[in-house]
C-alpha cells in the first residue's frame, strides 16, 4: 500500500473516533500511524544512503570500512569528532576521553 495512502486512512480513523468523543482510540491510532511512518523513513532513509541509521539516532559513531572520516552507521563526518591528541586514552565502555588512573594492588 502507498504510504500516503495508509496516512490519509489512519487519519480519517482518527478523526472518526475523535467525532464520537473516543480521543483515547484516536490517540492509539495515531500514535501507531507515527510509529509505522517513522518506520517507513527509516527505511526510506537507509535504502537512499546506505546507512542503517540516521544521523541523531546512531548509536554511537563508527569509521566506515571505505572511508575512515564518515561514520559506517549513519554517514556522518566523523573526523572533525575526534579528539586532537591521537594518544588521548579513551573509556572504551563508550564515555568518552576520560583520563586513565591505575589501580592499586
Amino acid at each position: 500500500m502507498d504510504m500516503r495512502k495508509h496516512i490519509e486512512d489512519r487519519a480519517g480513523l482518527a478523526l472518526t473516533y475523535a467525532d464520537d468523543g473516543a480521543y483515547f482510540s484516536a490517540g492509539r491510532v495515531l500514535r501507531e500511524l507515527a510509529a509505522e511512518v517513522e518506520a517507513h523513513a527509516r527505511g526510506y532513509h537507509a535504502l537512499l544512503t546506505g546507512n542503517r541509521y540516521a544521523e541523531e539516532d546512531c548509536p554511537g559513531h563508527v569509521a566506515s570500512r571505505d572511508d575512515n572520516t564518515v561514520c559506517g552507521r549513519c554517514g556522518v563526518e566523523i573526523a572533525a569528532l575526534r579528539p586532537d591528541d591521537p594518544c588521548d586514552p579513551i573509556n572504551l565502555a563508550g564515555s568518552g576521553p576520560v583520563p586513565i588512573e591505575p589501580k592499586e594492588g
